[in-house]
């Protein structure tokens, strides 16, 4: 089996909540390094079983990797609608797209999208987000799915702003190049 396909076996055995606790940025990134040969008890929320089937596909014996992971619950957020400001950092830190909302308006949690990573939790300046008793029902190949789209969404909006930056210089490097020339045939014009 070559290297590409044990990362998406791995990835594909991950939770998909993308919550970082791995230290990764991301499952596949983390499925990426496990390939390479990183510890198999960094994932938090995939627990003794995801180390069981991890060590099944890279033929590694998951015994001295198996009970070190404190098992924890993965909850549900809520927004405190009184205390969002609408400032969408919790909209941008979601990994899933769980929450909805525009600048300056009141944002919600989609409570069965929501994986439980917790990390709007830390973003909202306002601390209006917390943890609800519910836990987590998300369907993890949606979830998947849905981080997958918003990382393509996020890099195509990355090139329209590098392009329009581009552009902008661009427009801005005619200028000058205009007003050098003016400059010339004011100066021409001056000295006939």
């Amino acid at each position: 089996m070559n290297h590409e396909n044990i990362v998406t076996k791995i990835n594909n055995i991950l939770p998909q909540t993308q919550c970082r606790l791995c230290t990764y940025k991301d499952c596949l990134s983390y499925a990426k390094a496990v390939a390479k040969g990183d510890r198999l008890d960094r994932c938090i929320p995939g627990s003794d079983q995801v180390i069981i089937d991890i060590a099944k596909i890279i033929k590694k014996d998951p015994s001295p990797f198996l009970g070190k992971i404190k098992q924890k619950d993965f909850t549900t957020v809520e927004i405190n609608q009184d205390d969002c400001i609408g400032c969408l950092k919790c909209i941008m830190e979601c990994p899933v797209d769980a929450i909805l909302g525009a600048r300056q308006y009141l944002h919600e949690v989609i409570s069965q999208e929501c994986t439980g990573c917790n990390l709007c939790v830390a973003a909202c300046p306002t601390d209006c987000i917390s943890s609800t008793d519910n836990l987590v029902e998300y369907n993890k190949n949606l979830s998947k799915k849905r981080y997958e789209n918003k990382q393509l969404r996020l890099s195509k909006k990355s090139l329209v702003n590098t392009n329009i930056e581009n552009s902008e210089i661009s427009i801005k490097s005619k200028q000058e190049y205009i007003n050098k020339i003016l400059r010339k045939d004011v100066i021409k014009s001056q000295n006939s």
